[in-house]
């Protein structure tokens, strides 16, 4: 055995994730302003306080008006002129009206609302067109008949007092923002969105906008994870590289374990000689190494560090994942293990990926036991999604991910993935023309509900 090798323990993507998953929780609920709650999960059912609209008020801009009055051409008094935000102090009797604005409540004796452009000042040739004056006229005159309850928004038409608006697990999106505030709801009890540290490991790692020396590459790693985190719905602690260096990686670590919900690596822990991300996590807590039966992606390491003793939170633990270093492996293998667990830390009960059934273009290779995650791109062909490889099918090929839809699903024993059969493909969200993309393609197909991630 190599210095530093670490013993595997060989299982299927499904066994790894499992493992992962198994002692991982939703974070702690809070208490959030609701303008800082979007994207959250609820933690907490919703129900409505008040009716919506909390008052009768008027669709449109004109007249509050008694419909009795309105039988056949009429002239009314306009006694009194409401916006909204007020409330009129006139009440409309027998042969009045008061003029209105959109929004403002319904006055007294009213019941039906006439729209501005259906009444004439009296004694002005031209109907009322144009933009309202600031002052209303003393009288109107109006040629149609109403019906009770026209142009009137009536208490509670939209929203019930008492009626459930929202279920806890619910994702915060823009549509429940609005509703909660216009409910009177200032806070919100939600999850809080995890902190994500993701730390690239490797003397070869360089930082974008550096000169590269010999022998080095730049980090695409640490920024390709930590935009994957974003997607996610995780918040980034950090996506800096980490030489090869012990008391270096340490010393990082010790700081990230303060505040971070789960610790994400790429390199370091295959169990090499000089992968030290592995060592360092086996001092630091309960880390096991995985060989992963999937191909990219092969080697893992997964587990729990300990928070320093000087953290608020020692006590708890941190969980851990070591992906490989491989640009397309990490991103294949963050799908696979890290998504699901953030998603698990957000409180989202819903782990698994879309998919969508394709036809194979092209025979897809088989290797051994091993799951193959093949990136391909779709087309919608009228009937059913075909699916083309991308790119070189290497774990370090990046140029593949920007035209990659999904990864097809390829099983490790020797059967499906040949020209013409039917294989499942998990869409990923990599590309920031995807989106578009697959909508222009494929509209109006039937899938299109699961596409859109």
């Amino acid at each position: 055995m190599r210095p530093g090798a670490a013993v595997s323990v060989t299982v299927t993507p499904d066994e790894a994730l499992a493992r992962i998953l198994r002692n991982v929780d939703a974070l702690d609920v809070v208490d959030r302003p609701i303008r800082d709650a979007l994207d959250h999960v609820l933690a907490e059912d919703v129900t409505a306080p008040i009716h919506l609209p909390s008052y009768d008020n008027s669709a449109m801009d004109g007249y509050a008006v008694r419909s009795a009055d309105l039988t056949g051409p009429r002239e009314l008094i306009v006694v009194g002129d409401v916006r909204a935000g007020y409330v009129a102090h006139e009440e409309v009797r027998p042969g009045t009206a008061i003029r209105i604005m959109t929004g403002a409540a319904i006055p007294r004796g009213a019941d039906a609302v006439i729209q501005y452009e259906k009444t004439r000042a009296c004694g002005a040739d031209d109907d009322q067109s144009g933009p309202l004056s600031i002052m209303p006229p003393t009288s109107i005159r109006i040629e149609s008949r109403i019906e009770p309850g026209t142009n009137i928004r009536r208490a509670g038409e939209d929203i019930r007092s008492g009626s459930l608006l929202m279920t806890r697990g619910q994702q915060v999106g823009p549509s429940e923002v609005a509703v909660l505030a216009a409910i009177g709801r200032s806070h919100v009890r939600v999850v809080p969105r995890p902190v994500i540290a993701v730390l690239s490991t490797g003397d070869e790692l360089v930082e974008p906008g550096l000169s590269l020396g010999p022998g080095q590459i730049f980090n695409s790693n640490g920024f390709a994870l930590g935009a994957l985190v974003a997607r996610a719905g995780g918040e980034l602690l950090t996506g800096v590289a980490v030489p090869d260096s012990l008391p270096e990686l340490r010393a990082r670590m010790a700081e990230l374990l303060e505040v971070a919900d789960l610790v994400v690596t790429s390199g370091g822990a295959s169990g090499g000689a000089y992968d030290i991300v592995g060592q360092l996590a086996s001092r630091e807590g309960m880390v096991e190494s995985l060989a992963v039966r999937m191909k990219p992606g092969k080697p893992l390491a997964i587990g729990w560090l300990n928070r320093p003793p000087r953290s608020p939170t020692s006590g708890q633990g941190v969980p851990f994942i070591g992906l490989p270093g491989n640009p397309v492996a990490a991103m294949v293998a963050f799908e696979l293990f890290a998504r699901p667990t953030i998603l698990r830390l957000r409180g989202i009960a819903d782990l698994d990926a879309p998919t969508v059934t394709a036809i194979a273009e092209e025979d897809f290779s088989h290797h051994g036991d091993r799951v193959s995650y093949v990136r391909v791109s779709l087309q919608w062909t009228g009937e059913i999604f075909a699916a083309t490889s991308v790119g070189l099918h290497r774990s370090g090929a990046l140029s593949s991910l920007l035209s990659a839809d999904g990864l097809a699903e390829i099983p490790g024993d020797g059967v499906g993935g040949t020209r013409g059969e039917l294989i499942r493909v998990r869409l990923v969200d990599w590309s920031g023309g995807l989106r578009s993309h697959l909508r222009h393609a494929h509209q109006g197909s039937p899938p299109m509900r699961e596409m859109l991630i």
